[in-house]
């Protein structure tokens, strides 16, 4: 595993609902350019000692920060614990990046590359640089090498041993296993580096796939959510799971879910409110980035242990029915059985409500060598950019989200796996050459 990417502005989702089964909604915001990229959303768990000090230390220094200096570094203060507060108060600096498609995955009528609809979470790349996709509509994985030949196909309908019943998402562990989570079996159906079947691995927590898994070297990272069968609080956690133990990684995020009304549509659903903060996580295995509130405030865990925490004063925006209509555009879009319907914005509004505060970051990513991409929202504007830190926290710069490509992975060498969907709605992954350097684009 290499990286994990955050959801991009939550949506696009999937929900399930009752006598109807939904499988994708999104925003139906008008698109720009010919095709839309993607970014990559129990029992008593164990949260780190040392996170809730350190939090609320970092709100205090916060507002003692001085502006950040010309290098990118910030300001700089360490806790009791060991834990850095990376706080970068000066305005953005321009990079511009140049990027070459390597080569792309999918669309193709037949064969190994035939699927067509795909999400971040079925999508990995492991410490060797193959790269397995999720063909979930044939229950199968697809593996490729590093330059985009295909390798192996393992999985087939089924609930036998190596057979896939209702696949969600896929991970390379550092090892070269292949695991695919069924949420039919509520186990990982795993695969050796060969192909061959392995035993299956029962999950303990409550978890159904949906913003993916990432394999560690004694476990797998994954976004637990917790949530009544109706209306009521919806409870999500960042896990580290490992034979022996479970690592919550951050504080626990808990929205209100309600039965939402949507005439327009002709369907009832159990969703949070509007905006609603939700986690934002991504990791290469050893660098956890996560995002749990509406501020742009991003802890970054080695292994499980709280490291750092990476600031920059962007308040996050009041949210007014202005602010909706900028940002669902014509609305909701809602697909069942094929069809598809769009619920209005001021529909969706007095059905969900909406949360107080907008959320300023969307997506999260972290390289192979620990950088980490901060996609994020422009107060009053639909504008896009991408905040880069290096490994050490220092702030390289922001590039414009337009035109620079959103990782969903990264390949051992640092090319950029994305996501695209085109006109007609075929996604395909797309393998990027990247150059970043300082600068206006």
């Amino acid at each position: 595993m290499t990286g994990r990417s955050g959801e991009v502005g939550r949506p696009p989702k999937e929900a399930r609902f009752t006598g109807a089964r939904f499988t994708e909604a999104r925003l139906a915001g008008p698109r720009k350019g010919r095709h839309r990229t993607w970014a990559r959303r129990t029992a008593a768990h164990r949260t780190s000692p040392l996170l809730l000090g350190a939090l609320l230390l970092g709100v205090s220094l916060a507002g003692a920060c001085a502006d950040g200096d010309a290098s990118g570094a910030g300001t700089l203060h360490v806790d009791s614990a060991g834990v850095v507060l990376n706080s970068y108060e000066g305005a953005d600096r321009p990079l511009r990046m140049q990027t070459a498609a390597a080569y792309t995955l999918g669309g193709r009528e037949s064969g190994p590359e035939s699927f067509y609809q795909l999400y971040p979470r079925w999508v990995d790349v492991g410490a060797d640089g193959r790269i397995a996709v999720l063909h979930s509509q044939a229950y199968r994985v697809e593996v490729f090498d590093s330059s985009g030949a295909h390798s192996m196909s393992l999985g087939r309908e089924g609930d036998g041993p190596g057979e896939l019943a209702s696949p969600s998402a896929v991970v390379v562990r550092h090892d070269g296993e292949v695991g695919v989570y069924d949420y039919r079996k509520r186990a990982v159906v795993r695969y050796a580096p060969d192909g061959t079947a392995l035993d299956q691995l029962p999950l303990t927590v409550p978890f159904n796939g949906y913003q993916g898994m990432v394999g560690t070297a004694d476990g797998l990272l994954l976004l637990s959510r917790t949530a009544p069968r109706g209306a009521g609080d919806v409870v999500q956690r960042v896990l580290h799971l490992t034979g022996t133990d479970t690592v919550q990684l951050g504080p626990s995020v808990i929205t209100s879910a309600q039965a939402v009304q949507y005439p327009s549509c002709g369907m009832r659903i159990t969703l949070p409110p509007l905006f609603a903060a939700e986690p934002l996580w991504a990791s290469n295995g050893t660098r956890t980035a996560v995002v749990t509130g509406p501020e742009y405030s991003v802890l970054l865990f080695e292994g499980s242990r709280l490291a750092r925490i990476l600031r920059r004063p962007i308040g996050a925006e009041m949210v007014t029915p202005t602010v909706v209509e900028r940002e669902l555009g014509e609305g909701e879009r809602w697909f069942a059985a094929g069809q598809e319907c769009v619920v209005p914005p001021h529909e969706v509004t007095e059905a969900r409500g909406h949360a107080a505060l907008l959320p300023v970051v969307e997506a999260l990513a972290v390289s192979p060598d620990g950088d980490v991409w901060v996609r994020r929202r422009v107060p009053a504007s639909i504008e896009r950019r991408i905040d880069l830190f290096d490994a050490t926290g220092a702030y390289r710069g922001t590039l414009p989200g337009a035109d620079a490509p959103f990782p969903v992975d990264f390949l051992p060498d640092g090319r950029v796996l994305t996501i695209e969907t085109d006109a007609l709605d075929l996604a395909r992954v797309v393998v990027y050459r990247t150059e970043i350097g300082d600068g206006p684009p």
